[in-house]
């Protein structure tokens, strides 16, 4: 199994995520559930995707997607 919780590219993208979570729950209503939970949503799946490069022997295809993914959030924010 790989250990991916040491990663210093894991523990700041957790980080992230925490702060986006405290950030956007005082979000007006007509954000909370378009805007904020789409940049939650994003925020989590590149967690997932930091794991996925960690585990696989190929992981260009999916360190691509992570920039992709970290594209968006630098446009929802």
């Amino acid at each position: 199994m790989s250990r991916y919780k040491h990663l210093p590219i894991y523990k700041l993208t957790y980080e992230l995520l925490g702060r986006i979570h405290k950030v956007t729950k005082d979000f007006p209503r007509e954000y909370k559930f378009t805007l904020a939970q789409n940049l939650q949503h994003e925020v989590i799946e590149l967690v997932v995707l930091i794991y996925k490069a960690n585990a696989t022997p190929n992981k260009l295809p999916v360190i691509e997607h992570m920039l992709e993914r970290l594209q968006v959030i630098e446009l929802l924010v």
